[in-house]
């Protein structure tokens, strides 16, 4: 089930919504925790423009994928089809953590080694925490005009 996941700030929990099938459009799911598969981000810059003008955070990013596992206690708000429950994560340690902030870029970033712009991943996992961790991903450098220097 491809689905669209982001931080929900007022219930402190990642709020998990279709993108496709019957309950398209809507939330169907809580979790502490989520794994997705075949991942690429997703940010809204018309919505990003706003949470920069007005100084409040918006639903406008989040991250889209194909639902893996949901965490055991789980708050499933709509009849969805397959089995979610936790399976173990990838034995190889991730290659890296995302982070987004809408005040400092318009993508998701490698949390650890600067300047890295997020494209995909083969599979993320989203932690309690608010950690996401993911493996096989690929990254393009970020482009800064402050780097530009120009002769005269």
């Amino acid at each position: 089930m491809k689905v669209f996941v982001y931080y929900n700030l007022t219930k402190s929990i990642w709020s998990i919504k279709a993108l496709e099938g019957p309950h398209k459009g809507l939330v169907v799911a809580y979790s502490k925790e989520v794994g997705l598969v075949g991942v690429t981000p997703k940010v809204s810059q018309k919505g990003r423009e706003r949470v920069l003008r007005e100084r409040k955070k918006y639903v406008h990013a989040g991250l889209v994928g194909n639902l893996k596992t949901l965490s055991d206690n789980a708050n499933i708000l709509k009849n969805i089809e397959g089995d979610f429950s936790k399976r173990k994560l990838p034995s190889t340690r991730h290659d890296s953590r995302l982070t987004y902030n809408p005040f400092k870029s318009g993508s998701f970033l490698d949390k650890d080694l600067t300047g890295l712009v997020f494209i995909k991943s083969k599979e993320v996992f989203m932690d309690s925490d608010r950690a996401v961790y993911s493996w096989g991903s690929s990254f393009e450098k970020a482009f800064k005009h402050d780097q530009l220097t120009f002769g005269l």
